[in-house]
C-alpha cells in the first residue's frame, strides 16, 4: 500500500475550486497562464471565487485588488486579466449606485453615485477597452466594454449624456451586443436600448422602441431585472394595471446573473414601493 504526497496548501484551496466549478468559474482556472508562480495562481483563483454569484462588495473590492496585483506584474497578453479586473470594478460601481438603473419617477445619477463612477469608471473602461481589442470575439468583454461605458459616462448625468457623443456611442455598443450576442446576460443589449429610449429627452426618446426592446429583453428571460424594468417601462408610459403585473412577476423571479443579483435587492425594495404607487390613483 503506497501513500500519496502530502498536499500543499494551494492543492487545498484550488481542490474545492476545479472540482465543484462549473461555467464560467471552471474555465478561469483552467485558462490560468502555466507559466504563474504558485502564487499568482493562487490569486487568480481567490478572486474568480470571490466574483462568483452572491458576492458582495467587499468581495468584489478584494478580487479587484488582486487583480489589479497581477496585471501589475505584467502577464495579461490575453486580456484575460484586464476582463476580470473590469468586470469587478463594474461589479463594485453596479452595487454602489445600484446599476444606475430604472425607477419609476426618479434618476439615479446623485451626486453621491457620480463620485462612484468618476472613482472607477475611467479604470473599468481601460480595462474593458483592452480586453475588447484582445478578445473581440468573447461576449463577456463585449459586456463588460459596454458596461464600463455606461458606467463611466454616467458622471456627466444620464440626460446630458444622451445629447452628446456618449449616448451615440452607448447607442452603438448596445447595437453591437444585439447583433453579436444577443442573449448576452439576459439581453442586456435590449435592456440599455430600450432604457435610452424610455429616459432620453425629446427628440431622441422613442416609447415604441423601448418598449419592442424591452419585451424582447424579457422574452429572452423573464428575470428579475427585466421583469422590473418591464414594470418601470408601463408606469411611465402611464398604464399602471400592465405595470403592476410586471412588478409583481420580478417580486418572485430570480436574478438571472451575478450582475443582476449586484442590484438585486433594491430592484425588489422598488418593485415592491411601485406596487402601492400602481394603486394610487393619480393626481389631475
Amino acid at each position: 500500500m503506497t501513500t500519496s504526497a502530502p498536499m500543499t496548501a494551494l492543492t487545498l484551496l484550488l481542490l474545492p475550486l476545479t472540482s465543484a466549478a462549473s461555467g464560467p468559474q471552471r474555465s478561469w482556472l483552467e485558462r490560468l497562464a502555466p507559466t504563474q508562480s504558485l502564487a499568482q495562481q493562487a490569486d487568480y483563483a481567490r478572486a474568480s471565487a470571490l466574483l462568483r454569484q452572491g458576492r458582495s462588495r467587499a468581495d468584489c473590492e478584494r478580487a479587484a485588488s488582486l487583480l489589479e496585483g497581477l496585471l501589475a506584474k505584467g502577464e495579461d497578453g490575453d486580456g484575460r486579466l484586464s476582463l476580470a479586473c473590469a468586470k469587478a470594478l463594474n461589479a463594485i460601481m453596479r452595487i454602489r449606485t445600484n446599476s444606475n438603473t430604472l425607477h419609476i419617477t426618479r434618476l439615479l445619477d446623485t451626486p453621491e453615485n457620480k463620485a462612484v463612477w468618476r472613482s472607477l469608471g475611467p479604470r473599468a473602461l481601460e480595462l474593458a477597452t483592452r480586453a475588447k481589442k484582445a478578445r473581440p470575439q468573447d461576449p463577456e468583454a463585449l459586456v463588460a466594454y459596454a458596461d464600463a461605458y455606461f458606467f463611466a459616462n454616467s458622471v456627466k448625468g444620464v440626460l446630458a449624456a444622451a445629447v452628446t457623443g456618449s449616448g451615440l456611442e452607448f447607442k452603438g455598443n448596445s447595437k453591437e451586443l444585439i447583433r453579436r450576442c444577443p442573449r448576452a446576460d439576459g439581453g442586456v443589449g435590449h435592456c440599455y436600448l430600450g432604457a435610452f429610449f424610455l429616459m432620453a429627452p425629446w427628440p431622441l426618446c422613442n416609447p415604441k422602441r423601448a418598449e419592442e426592446h424591452l419585451s424582447t429583453a424579457h422574452r429572452i428571460v423573464p428575470s428579475r431585472r427585466n421583469s422590473y424594468y418591464m414594470g418601470v417601462l408601463h408606469y411611465r408610459l402611464g398604464r399602471p394595471a400592465e405595470a403592476e403585473r410586471y412588478f409583481r412577476q420580478a417580486l418572485s423571479a430570480k436574478c438571472a446573473s451575478a450582475s443582476e443579483a449586484d442590484f438585486g435587492g433594491f430592484m425588489l425594495r422598488e418593485a415592491k414601493a411601485a406596487l402601492d404607487a400602481c394603486a394610487r390613483p393619480k393626481a389631475n
